[in-house]
Order: structure tokens, then C-alpha cells, then sequence
């Protein structure tokens, strides 16, 4: 999943198309939505192809995904199973992550995490930004992560979202102050709705604070969804 020169990845792109004209404005498009990756270059491409059209390659991304789960859950099937946990609770915790909060994920102490981090990053699955406790881990792509999380199960994804929502209260206050919506969609996802309709509201407040009124409505609509369920 190594990245490839802009001018490499229009060589994929026009390779793909084969006697298909894209205009150079779709041929940066491309790249860019793909990251550059050589795999998700062809997929994208072949999405474009296929369905006439990018900017709604979002509301399609689970035709990209069903093409590339089988290539991504053999590498990371590969790297065995507590390396591939840790990938698992990386892609709970976003498209960045670190080794504290995987940690707290696994339950495990930072030392005997490290090594399996560092088989993670030779994978080139994710790249690391920085040295020691202040690195940070990125997916090579947002359909990386995607592919990772939805290989979890059910019960497992619960666990691993309440622990880090509960790792974020005790030892993050600044999150907790700034972004109350990441403890709400963690706490919604582990199933704790009760502490999820509290960081919603939490959210909604702080969007109406910063005049996002369509934000905070979303936020409002999440908590009263969690409350409308709790009382059936």
C-alpha cells in the first residue's frame, strides 16, 4: 500500500481506462480520492468508469469496499491474530490513532504492544507520524480502516468502544471538553446509551456555542433517537 508519484498514479489511471478519455481535472480527482495507493487508484478509477461520476463516491464506497475486503483480510489475516487486533482497534478509534489509546483498547500495557505497532507499520497498512509516546498511527486509507473495522465482530466492537470511550473520560479531559461527540458516537456504539445521551446533548450545546445549528440538531436528533429507544 506504498504511495505512488502523482505522475504514476495517472499512468495507472489511464492504463485502466484504456481507450476511455478522462480529463486531466478527473485524472487529479482520482489520485487524490485514491491517496495514491496503487489498489484503490484502479478501484476508483473503475468506479468512475463504471458509474459515470465521482462526487457521489461516498454513497457507493460499499462496492469499493466489497472489491478490496478480499486483498485486505488476506494481509491482514497474514500478520496473525495479535496484530491484527490491534489493527482492529486502531480502526475503532479512527483513521489516526495511538499506541495509549490502543492500549486501553486491548487492555494491555505499552511493551508488549510495541512490537506487534511495528509489525503493523511494516505491513504498510499504516504509516507512523513522530517518535515514542507521541507517534501516531495513520491508515494508508479511509477504506483501509473500513475494511479493518468491519471484520470485527458485533460483540467485540461493543467491548472495544467502551473501553476507549471510558479511556477518553478518565484520561483525556481535553476531549471530553472539545469533542464531546467522539464519547457520544463511542458510547452509542458500546451500546452505554444513557452516557451516550449525555455526550450528545453535551455536543448539541457545543454547536449551537459555535452557531453550527444544522450540526447541533444532528447532534439533538442522536441523543433523542437513544432516549426513544430506551423507552420502548
Amino acid at each position: 500500500l506504498y504511495a505512488l508519484k502523482r505522475h504514476e498514479s495517472f499512468a495507472i489511471i489511464k492504463h485502466v481506462a484504456k481507450s476511455r478519455q478522462l480529463g486531466s481535472g478527473l485524472l487529479e480527482s482520482i489520485a487524490v480520492r485514491a491517496d495514491d495507493v496503487p489498489l484503490f487508484v484502479e478501484e476508483v478509477t473503475n468506479y468512475v468508469l463504471e458509474f459515470g461520476k465521482l462526487h457521489d463516491l461516498d454513497e457507493h464506497q460499499p462496492v469499493l469496499l466489497e472489491r478490496i475486503r478480499p486483498y485486505l483480510t488476506g494481509r491482514l489475516d497474514g500478520l496473525g491474530m495479535a496484530v491484527k487486533e490491534v489493527a482492529q482497534v486502531g480502526s475503532v478509534i479512527g483513521r489516526s490513532f495511538t499506541a495509549l489509546l490502543v492500549s486501553r483498547g486491548l487492555d494491555c500495557d505499552s511493551e508488549s504492544l510495541q512490537p506487534r505497532l511495528d509489525q503493523l507499520v511494516q505491513s504498510e497498512l499504516v504509516h507512523k507520524q513522530g517518535n515514542g509516546a507521541d507517534a501516531v498511527y495513520n491508515f494508508k486509507h479511509v477504506l483501509v480502516q473500513d475494511t479493518i473495522y468491519a471484520s470485527l465482530f458485533q460483540r467485540h466492537k461493543r467491548i472495544f468502544h467502551r473501553r476507549i470511550a471510558e479511556a477518553l473520560e478518565r484520561e483525556f479531559p481535553e476531549t471530553v471538553a472539545s469533542e464531546p461527540d467522539v464519547l457520544a458516537w463511542h458510547f452509542t456504539e458500546a451500546d452505554e446509551s444513557r452516557k451516550a445521551i449525555t455526550y450528545w446533548s453535551r455536543a448539541g450545546e457545543a454547536a449551537i456555542a459555535r452557531s453550527a445549528m444544522t450540526e447541533a440538531r444532528r447532534q439533538f436528533e442522536h441523543g433523542e433517537d437513544l432516549i426513544n429507544k430506551l423507552s420502548k
